[in-house]
Order: structure tokens, then sequence, then C-alpha cells
């Protein structure tokens, strides 16, 4: 009996396709729609919390020295929260003015953002950038190796999919603007950031700030609690503590 009516139900298609086509976007389209607006909603409603290991990896905290600041004041996520301030002071602090108010020495690793220019047929590309020691189990969970392997110097990259689209792979050269080569040895995605063209290398890829300039760190030890955020705060330094 089936076999009849999924015959004559593939002749009728067959014999008017724009009819059966428009049937099946009918059909289809509020589906669609329908787990689009729920994956976008799911998204978007992601906590601090549980976004947290895609912006500070297996850190117990972000540590961000802001330049010409006596006082910070910030909410628990300064990203989302805001924060205000009161200056002028000097230089930003350093990592051992940060280690002092943290409550000593503790394990850290620079994290540096930025952009970086490179050569291609067509022109100059900037692409973001990312200069971390990815073997530092601090950067843990901040990308995802897809292929070949980490940098390991100043001198090699991973390259996202989106700039792998543009024509590099592993074993390709990419030329800076300013004449710097660099070695692509694998491919990785940024934990927060995948559609953009994307660099990532260890922390020398970018160049280090001028002294007193702002500059970041994932730091780890103990958990990170709210008086020593608001200590790390009176010498101008927000904190993001997974506490």
């Amino acid at each position: 009996g089936w076999r009849l009516a999924l015959r004559l139900a593939l002749r009728e298609a067959w014999r008017a396709k724009g009819r059966s086509l428009l049937v099946l976007v009918m059909v289809t389209f509020p589906v669609v729609a329908v787990v689009a607006a729920d994956i976008a909603q799911a998204t978007s409603s992601v906590s601090s919390v549980e976004g947290l290991s895609r912006r500070i990896g297996s850190a117990q905290a972000l540590v961000t020295a802001l330049p010409g600041l006596a006082h910070v004041y910030q909410s628990a996520d300064p990203d989302n929260g805001g924060y205000g301030a009161s200056g002028p002071a000097g230089q930003a602090p350093s990592i051992a003015d940060v280690d002092k108010v943290l409550g000593g020495s503790r394990p850290a690793t620079e994290l540096r953002t930025g952009e970086v220019s490179i050569r291609t047929h067509l022109g100059v590309l900037v692409v973001n950038a990312t200069g971390v020691d990815v073997r530092s189990p601090l950067a843990q969970g901040l990308f995802r190796l897809t292929s070949g392997r980490l940098p390991a110097n100043a001198h090699e990259v991973d390259v996202n999919a989106a700039l792998g689209g543009q024509g590099y792979a592993v074993g390709d050269t990419i030329t800076e603007a300013d004449g710097t080569k660099v070695t692509v040895v694998g491919t990785a995605e940024s934990a927060s950031a995948r559609s953009a063209p994307y660099l990532l290398g260890q922390t020398d890829l970018l160049p280090a700030p001028p002294a007193g300039a702002q500059r970041s760190w994932l730091v780890g030890g103990a958990p990170v609690t709210w008086s020593q955020v608001l200590a790390a705060n009176g010498v101008g330094a927000l904190v993001l503590s997974r506490e």
C-alpha cells in the first residue's frame, strides 16, 4: 500500500516542481527559523560564570593593569558591569605590584592581544592576534587545537579556519607588513572569536607594551577573593576573578 502511495506522490511532485518546492519551503522554513532563534537565545544568555574559561582559560584570574589611574572601582565582571576610575597616577602597576596585593608570588603568564598586518597577493590584511604562552596550563581553554601543533617560539603561529580560508595552511610562511616571517605550524580556534581571521602565537608574536603601559596577565595559585580584587583596584588594576 505504501509503495503505490509513494509512487503516486513522487509522480505528482515531479510534475509540479514549483508547487512541490513551495510546499517544501513552507514546511522547512518555520522549523529552521524556530531552531535558529532557540540557538541564538541560548547562546546570548550564557552567563559570566558559564563563559569564564573562554576568557581566562584555566587561570584563577585575569588582571589588567591600567596606566594613569590611582584607583579603579569595578563590578565583579568589569567587562560586562563596567568600572569607574580616579586619578591621575603614574605608570600602570607591574606584575610585582599585583603579586603584592594578591598575597604573594603567583604563577602568571602575560596575555597580549592586538592586530597584525600581513602581506597577501591582494595587499595587506589586518588580522586579530593573541600572544600568550600557549603551553602554559593557565592558557588552557582559550584556544582549541584542530590540526598540527601549538607554536613553540616567536617565529611560529597557528591560524584559525577564517584565515585558513584566505589560502594559508600548515607549513606556509606568513610575511608581516614589517617583513617579519612566521611559519604556520597548526590550526586553532579561539574560544571567544571564531568568524574573523586570527593568529595565535607565543607572547612575543606581539611587541611588548612600553614600560608603564596597559598590560594583562593570567594568574594562578589560590582563588582571588573579592577583598584581593579591591586591593588590586587600589593600585590601578582590574581583576576578573574565577572566585
